[in-house]
């Protein structure tokens, strides 16, 4: 199975759906729309009759230059996230400023099957199965590390490590070929890496650094926030959550803690089991103790209480401007999200 190659943008069709969205109900206007899914600072949309395709929205840009720089963060980590052996799914951006002044990105990629995305993929498969992709993406990880120990000019590689960023395709298997988001008839055999390809998409937050500095720019994802409480959040959290996809053992522990939040904990005793095999195997040169049950539940009850702090903060800041300040809002939210 193979993502299919994207066509050009239709700049027309984005430049008319920006021009009509409203923010608070981005499936309301005439251009048919879908949310598909958020990231840290994303939209994930499917327009109009595209079908095949997801339009990842970014906001909060102040100028075209700041635009464009985001732009090319992202294409130097795409390229760094490839030299260290990731295969990176295909990403096209289309920077424009929209009717009310505001300067947006739309990232587009190709669509893959919902059954593929991570979490959908690891719940339904067995456990040979589930074993091969866990390990898979752990390979992944420890080869972005690796690559940091030994790049030269001190750039560093992040990763967003959650299961649901990977798109798991499979290459053989006896289920309807017409539907190859059919998981449920694998032809499927323990070790055969040919069998299994991740592809990572996660891309809309380039983490990189160079010298220890960010490649992007971080204070991007705060302007969600009215200034006072983008104050609190950047004193009490924004180093803490930026850090931690720098440190290997903390995209660990937030990659078997996500099955909380993903409604699936009963894969975590496994996840577990499967990532310190892994530390203490081919690992082992990293130097990394193996996880504990309680740090994993430590990590995602503080990931999840930040991640409700900030998402209140934005719920409040779009309320003040909408019903008080009769502003407009340019940044689509997401709705309750159980965690």
């Amino acid at each position: 199975m193979t993502l299919p190659s994207l066509p050009d943008i239709d700049r027309d069709l984005v430049a008319a759906f920006e021009a009509q969205l409203d923010a608070v109900h981005p499936d309301r206007g005439p251009i048919p729309a879908r949310v598909i899914g958020y990231g840290e600072i994303s939209t994930v949309l499917q327009i109009g009759g595209h079908a095949g395709q997801v339009y990842k929205r970014l906001a909060g840009f102040r100028s075209a230059s700041e635009t464009r720089a985001h732009e090319d963060a992202i294409r130097a980590y795409c390229d760094s996230l490839r030299q260290a052996g990731l295969d990176v799914v295909e990403t096209q951006s289309l920077a424009l400023c929209n009717d009310h002044g505001e300067h947006v990105l739309y990232l587009v990629q190709p669509r893959a099957p919902a059954d593929t995305i991570g979490n959908a993929f690891c719940a339904r498969a067995d456990t040979p199965l589930f074993t091969n992709a866990l390990e898979a993406v752990l390979e992944h990880y420890a080869a972005i590390w690796r690559r940091n120990q030994h790049q030269p000019g001190g750039e560093t590689l992040g990763i967003d490590g959650q299961i649901s960023n990977w798109a798991f395709l499979l290459g053989q298997q006896t289920s309807d070929p017409s539907n190859p988001s059919d998981l449920s008839d694998l032809a499927f055999l323990p070790g055969d890496e040919t069998s299994l390809r991740p592809v990572y998409f996660d891309v809309g937050l380039p983490l990189l650094r160079r010298g220890g500095v960010d490649i992007m720019n971080v204070e991007i994802g705060l302007r969600t926030l009215p200034p006072p409480l983008a104050w609190v959040v950047r004193r009490a959290f924004l180093s803490e959550v930026l850090n931690r996809y720098y440190d290997l053992r903390q995209v660990l522990l937030d990659l078997v803690g996500n099955f909380y939040k993903e409604g699936y904990p009963d894969k975590i005793p496994a996840a577990l089991e499967i990532t310190n095999r892994f530390l203490v195997g081919k690992a082992h040169d990293l130097g990394l103790a193996p996880l504990r049950r309680k740090e994993v539940d430590a990590y995602y009850r503080r990931d999840a209480f930040i991640w409700r702090v900030f998402l209140g903060f934005r719920r409040l800041d779009r309320f003040v401007k909408i019903h008080l300040l009769r502003q407009r809002y340019p940044f689509i939210l997401p709705g309750r999200i159980r965690r």
